[in-house]
């Protein structure tokens, strides 16, 4: 009777501590500090935050990640005419865009769907700003978007998607407000938008999505709990609309 009770007891204890971990998943990755940049130029905003998701993907795949600049990036997928290109190749990532999530019928679900494909994040972008930053994360258990803006007063490290330039004052508020973004394709994908629906998570590190602890360290000046947050809304003059949005803030 005792090994029966001690049998229902570790039985409880697993299921108590999967339902803990349950709210702990994580999709995406977190970026070594040195992979953050920010914007010296003003509307290179999309340059800036698809080199940081490139030197990310590259990190993720133990390479020279420092030796993708923002001005390898330029020459092969930017250019001060026309912004960012739809399609181009850096290093052997191949770079995509899609629009796709303007017709998604839950924009929040498929940017989790796009991290869960690409951990390396994604640019997204508000045509309407216009601005682009880099989101690489999704913390489930907080319901928080983790990505790095381009603004050099913002930028630089990561920060909740609701601290960013992106116009709105809550986070599905500038979830909403994205109509495009750029990817990494990976083998089979270069497609008009990503995947809809996702692997699932397996296994844990650099991978599609996995389970941290409740004390998974922050970096930067984001290591106070998400919900002290307090971000200031963002300036409009730090927007500028112009004919040619696709080359953004």
């Amino acid at each position: 009777m005792a090994r029966l009770f001690r049998v229902i007891a570790l039985l409880l204890a697993m299921l108590l501590t999967g339902g803990a971990l349950s709210e702990d998943i994580y999709y995406g990755s977190w970026p070594a500090e040195d992979v953050y940049l920010t914007q010296t130029v003003k509307h290179t905003c999309t340059l800036i935050a698809c080199t940081m998701m490139l030197r990310n993907c590259a990190c993720q795949a133990d390479t020279a990640y420092t030796q993708v600049t923002d001005a390898a990036v330029e020459r092969k997928g930017w250019s001060k005419q026309y912004g960012l290109s739809h399609s181009f190749t850096v290093q052997g990532m191949e770079v995509a865009c899609s629009d796709a999530i303007r017709s998604a019928p839950d924009k929040k679900q498929y940017l989790i769907d796009c991290l869960k494909r690409h951990p390396e994040g994604v640019v997204i972008y508000d045509t309407g700003a216009p601005h682009a930053i880099w989101l690489f994360g999704y913390d489930a258990g907080g319901d928080i978007f983790w990505c790095a803006d381009t603004i050099k007063s913002r930028g630089g490290h990561e920060m909740p998607l609701v601290a960013t330039s992106i116009q709105g004052r809550t986070q599905q508020d500038k979830v909403n407000t994205i109509d495009k973004i750029w990817y990494v394709a990976v083998k089979g994908e270069r497609s008009s938008h990503p995947p809809s629906r996702a692997p699932s998570p397996q296994g844990e590190g650099k991978g599609l999505g996995y389970r941290y602890p409740k004390a998974f360290p922050l970096r930067g000046r984001w290591r106070e709990a998400p919900d002290e947050v307090n971000p200031r809304l963002p300036d409009k003059s730090q927007f500028v609309n112009e004919s040619q949005a696709i080359k953004g803030s």
